[in-house]
């Protein structure tokens, strides 16, 4: 069974985030879904999660289910910067924008965070890529110098144009693939530490990470006004931009393995 996460811990971090009477609910949920992730994880001969916080957490909480560890991937030739000029001072979110946890992340940044970049860098701006934003997303776009799309066909213009990708999720689990895909297209990025743990990706190494509201903004900051900063990290991003695959479509299959598509590789796992 491909878990890729333990969903019931989501909600878990949704309730911590949450006033009553919607705390109460998130929390019967978390435990009605992990009873449920219990029974199937010892239901099915092998689970697979796609981090290694995720496998640490499976072995603890369901001691003696059988997990592996196989990590998303990226199409690296899909996710591809075109070389366009950057808009001076763009910062870039991509996500579906009526999600509780990229609700919560971009209303934070804008609350806490984009202020104290635009002290110091008064054109700043946030652009908010995303289909379906909530009326909390769209109320954002009355602030100076952010933008909210609404869906689009295509978000790597998005990215491609802006200097820096934020991922300021205060609740994350298992791989944020929006990073990914920012990392993919040579483009720095900031994030908190909850999403940043879901990557291989050292901190320094395309990716800064942050949870405090000013050290945060620092890093924004920096990247914005140091070019030559800016593009070593946009290099590292893309040197070090995803998980990498396990396996290939050319690989033989063999007794007791399990395999799975993504977009752009089929991988396995023993």
């Amino acid at each position: 069974m491909q878990f890729a996460e333990l969903d019931s811990s989501r909600w878990g971090q949704f309730a911590r985030r949450s006033r009553l009477p919607l705390r109460w609910v998130y929390a019967i949920e978390e435990r009605r879904f992990f009873a449920y992730e219990r029974h199937i994880a010892r239901t099915f001969s092998h689970a697979l999660v796609c981090t290694a916080a995720e496998q640490r957490d499976f072995e603890r909480l369901i001691p003696g289910a059988p997990v592996s560890l196989v990590g998303n991937g990226v199409d690296l030739d899909y996710f591809r910067s075109t070389g366009v000029a950057k808009r001076p001072g763009s910062i870039v979110f991509t996500g579906v924008m009526d999600y509780f946890p990229n609700i919560d992340a971009v209303v934070w940044f804008c609350d806490e965070v984009l202020p104290i970049v635009q002290q110091q860098i008064p054109g700043a701006g946030l652009t908010i890529c995303g289909s379906r934003p909530a009326a909390a997303v769209r109320r954002l776009a009355r602030r100076r110098g952010v933008t909210v799309t609404g869906r689009v066909l295509d978000t790597r213009p998005y990215m491609d144009g802006a200097e820096v990708f934020v991922a300021p999720m205060r609740m994350a689990r298992g791989i944020q693939n929006q990073l990914l895909e920012a990392l993919a297209m040579g483009l720095p990025c900031v994030a908190s530490q909850t999403a940043a743990r879901g990557t291989v990706v050292q901190d320094g190494e395309g990716i800064l990470a942050a949870d405090d509201p000013e050290e945060f903004a620092e890093h924004v900051v920096r990247l914005l006004r140091d070019g030559a900063f800016r593009a070593a990290m946009a290099s590292k991003a893309r040197a070090g931009r995803s998980e990498l695959p396990v396996g290939s479509a050319t690989d033989p299959p063999r007794p007791g393995h399990c395999f799975f598509f993504t977009k752009a590789w089929f991988v396995g796992c023993s």
